[in-house]
């Protein structure tokens, strides 16, 4: 394959992936901070959004607390459980599942 058309194929690309906007603004995102969901039959509540990702983190309302290890694998506090949930799939162009379950759209 021509060297050439593989730097332009990748020059093409990442101007691309820099002009791409976001379906879903993040302060639309940021508008769902506090709301309360039901995901897989635990309830959570939505305390961050990660901008880079982007992605919400939910802290669960009803489950037992779990033990936090430091650095070096100790046990130091017991913390409420939280969770990760990506807004987009895997793909990049379409909504991540577990973000759909939620029901805040």
């Amino acid at each position: 394959m021509d060297s050439g058309y593989c730097v332009s194929f990748l020059k093409h690309l990442i101007n691309g992936l820099a002009m791409h906007t976001l379906p879903l603004p993040l302060e639309k995102l940021r508008q769902m901070i506090g709301r309360t969901v039901v995901l897989r039959s635990h309830t959570y509540t939505v305390i961050e959004v990660l901008d880079h990702l982007p992605a919400l983190v939910l802290q669960a309302d009803d489950a037992a607390l779990t033990i936090q290890a430091d650095l070096h694998g100790h046990a130091r506090r017991q913390v409420t459980q939280t969770m990760i949930i990506p807004v987009y799939a895997a793909d990049g162009t379409s909504l991540n599942e577990g973000f759909l379950e939620l029901g805040l759209l």
